[in-house]
């Protein structure tokens, strides 16, 4: 048994805003989104995530192809909890 192409059932495209003001439209992008299990550490997550993307985009991808992570949370996060341990802290 052979397995041939999946069948596309979507698109999606992406528009960047260079620093130079000119915006680049690009039709057709790859989206993936990574979710935390109930329960995790999210800082260690994070750091991993960072560093596995790190090492697809030095190394592994080919050459003009690289993940550009466009929604991260790891600010929201980090603050989230800094609020909730200082809100239980608080005397």
């Amino acid at each position: 048994m052979t397995q041939g192409p999946k069948t596309r059932l979507g698109q999606i495209g992406r528009a960047t805003h260079r620093p130079d003001g000119v915006i680049v439209d690009n039709p057709d992008t790859v989206e993936g989104i990574v979710l935390l299990q109930k329960g995790d550490d999210s800082d260690p997550v994070l750091e991993g995530i960072h560093e596995e993307v790190k090492k697809l985009n030095t190394g592994i991808l080919p050459k003009g192809v690289r993940i550009v992570p466009f929604l991260d949370r790891s600010d929201l996060v980090s603050f989230t909890v800094e609020t909730v341990e200082h809100n239980l802290t608080r005397v």
